[in-house]
């Protein structure tokens, strides 16, 4: 019995001693606050299986201890089996601690394994969220990439178009200069312009059929009136002395009811002569034009007024003049009132002598506030200038009042 003790007590020393030895060496292997999910793992299932032997183990030495104190009961006691008895239960309590040594040891790393878990799962959604963070930049920096490379593509070929377009201007404002140079000055007493339409700002101020014909040669406001049926008186006779007659006879009524139909006033009540009729510098192109009225200037909005009664026959916009009215004055006499701001009156309404029909204004082919006005007698533009220097006549006054 004692040999079988003994057998079984060196079993059980060498058995503690191998899981002591083994279990000390994994666990200062795997207790890292470094090593990976993996590592962690694997020391948890070694300490597991280092558990189960040394739990055999402790319950082997437990049953042998039983054992050997049901064999001191049935036999007396020895000193050698004292010390058996007391070697066994000393094993067995050995192997017991160290059990529960493994348990705690068990319970920390399964803790330290949960918190690993914890912090590789958030490192991962991390990882996973910096990676598709990165290829989202990476897309964006391709379009970036491509569309610089786009945008430099077309600067190559505006600047190349520009280039272009700037030696075909140059070849052009030579071949102008040139034909200048050549062309004849204009005739100031008659002048026809073609107007030619070259961008989108060089509206003419003309009529729009393109052409138009201007003609102030030989028109005189006598000559309208002749032709009117108005007959001015051939003077002459022997010298009377002042009082010795009744005075210069009045123009009969049906005279003084057509000189009240002539536009011999001003549009403006004040205003600055600006440009005059005839042959003029364009002021947008500077190219040689003919200018079919005269342009006054005055106070932006200031009312505009009609020189003689009449019907009006437009009232809307027309290219180049902007905001026009025309009113028809009868014996093929019109006037036309451009670049206003407002128009006041329909076409179809019947007006008087200087009733207001707009606002002074810059719209259409305008520099600035003022009112282009016309003189069309028979469908050709005349200088209003020669009306309004008659309008000035103590006689023609006189009539038209």
């Amino acid at each position: 019995m004692s040999v079988v003790a003994a057998s079984l007590m060196s079993v059980a020393a060498i058995t503690l001693t191998s899981l002591a030895t083994r279990s000390d060496v994994d666990l200062n292997m795997q207790v890292d606050a470094n090593s990976s999910q993996a590592d962690l793992a694997r020391a948890v299932e070694a300490l597991k299986a280092q558990l189960a032997e040394a739990t055999s183990a402790a319950d082997k030495a437990d049953s042998r201890v039983k054992s050997l104190a049901d064999q001191r009961k049935d036999n007396a006691p020895t000193a050698d089996g004292d010390a058996q008895q007391a070697a066994a239960e000393l094993d067995a309590a050995k192997l017991t601690e160290r059990v529960a040594q493994l348990q705690s040891d068990i319970q920390i790393l399964g803790a330290q394994n949960a918190q690993n878990r914890s912090l590789y799962e958030h490192t991962a959604e991390q990882l996973a969220q910096a990676t598709n963070e990165r290829m989202k930049l990476t897309a964006e920096k391709g379009k970036l990439q491509k569309s610089m490379g786009e945008l430099a593509q077309a600067k190559d070929a505006a600047e190349k178009t520009i280039s272009a377009d700037r030696e075909r201007l140059k070849l052009k404002v030579s071949e102008l200069e040139k034909k200048l140079a050549t062309r004849p000055q204009p005739q100031p007493q008659r002048a026809e312009v073609t107007s030619k339409v070259e961008d989108d700002q060089a509206d003419a101020e003309e009529e729009p059929a393109g052409k138009v014909v201007a003609s102030d040669n030989g028109f005189s406001i006598e000559k309208l009136l002749a032709q009117l049926g108005v007959r001015q008186a051939a003077v002459g006779g022997p010298f009377v002395a002042v009082g010795s007659n009744k005075g210069a006879q009045l123009p009969d009524e049906q005279v003084a009811k057509l000189m009240k139909t002539l536009p011999l006033t001003a549009p403006l009540d004040k205003y600055n002569f600006e440009s005059p009729f005839g042959v003029r510098h364009d002021p947008f192109n500077g190219r040689a034009a003919m200018h079919t009225g005269v342009d006054l200037s005055g106070p932006y909005k200031t009312p505009v007024m009609s020189t003689a009664p009449g019907t009006i026959v437009f009232a809307g916009y027309s290219t180049g003049y902007g905001k026009l009215v025309e009113i028809d004055h009868g014996n093929g006499i019109h006037t036309k009132y451009g670049h206003l701001n407002r128009i006041l009156v329909n076409v179809g309404q019947k007006i008087g002598k200087h009733s207001p029909i707009g606002l002074l204004g810059s719209s259409g082919r305008s520099t600035g506030p003022h009112v282009h006005y016309e003189v069309v007698v028979n469908g050709t533009p005349q200088d209003p200038e020669k009306f309004l220097e008659a309008g000035k006549s103590p006689i023609l006054v006189k009539a038209s009042n």
